[in-house]
């Protein structure tokens, strides 16, 4: 009976310890979407969480709120507000074209920058926006990027984390977490109904193929400037 014992408790401790061993070989390669971290905005309005091993980062321009990078560089956050008044006629769907449009204009190879997935309607901290994912190039290195944005009476707000290609379905669970981790502490912020859409305020038009075709006319026009004039 005692050996019995001594056998069942030596079994149990052999599973927690390959429990273990598993657990920390995922949260050392940093694939894992435990929201270890809450990052803050400047003014302190905005909140998201990341996991352990993301560290803030230097802001690439004056509409980041928030951004932050893994610490083997490999996946890249950038959460910003853009309050610039466009006028009536620009809607969500029609800042996520042009949006997409300066990107592609901007990349290393304009070809490239695709929109993978239309924009959905989804709903973070009680704000509902579009959710899409696209794919570019920057410094040569192929990118999958994980969005969402909303109309608000503050701006634009966007959340976008970014991921290498290869890798972008293995960090789609961490990304999307990322994403849904927002939080707004500013108050009275509601969502903007989008200038056609035609439903309830704060619920963007239904998505169509606006963003995709700006995307594909972008590139077509930066490869026809790129190649070499007949002769």
């Amino acid at each position: 009976m005692l050996k019995k014992k001594y056998t069942m408790i030596i079994l149990i401790l052999l599973l927690v310890l390959v429990l273990f061993g598993l657990l920390m070989t995922q949260l050392l390669a940093g694939n894992y979407a435990v929201m270890g971290r809450k990052l803050s905005s400047w003014n302190g309005e905005y909140t998201i969480g990341v996991p352990r091993n993301w560290d803030s980062c230097d802001a690439p321009n004056s509409t980041t709120l928030i951004s932050a990078k893994t610490s083997r560089d490999d996946m890249y956050l950038l959460v910003s507000l853009d309050s610039y008044d466009y006028g009536p006629d620009m809607t969500l769907d029609s800042y996520i074209s042009n949006y997409l449009v300066y990107v592609a204009g901007n990349s290393d190879q304009a070809d490239e920058t695709k929109l993978i997935t239309l924009p959905e309607v989804i709903s973070v901290d009680g704000i509902s926006g579009y959710y899409y994912e696209y794919t570019a190039i920057s410094d040569g290195i192929p990118l999958h990027m994980f969005c969402y944005a909303a109309q608000t009476d503050a701006g634009y707000l966007s959340v976008q984390v970014a991921s290498n290609e290869a890798e972008a379905e293995e960090n789609r669970n961490i990304a999307e977490n990322i994403i849904a981790s927002l939080r707004v502490h500013r108050e009275n912020v509601q969502p903007q109904a989008a200038a056609d859409a035609g439903g309830d305020a704060g619920e963007p038009a239904e998505a169509d193929s606006e963003a995709a075709e700006a995307a594909d006319a972008a590139a077509e026009e930066a490869a026809a400037e790129e190649a070499p004039a007949e002769g």
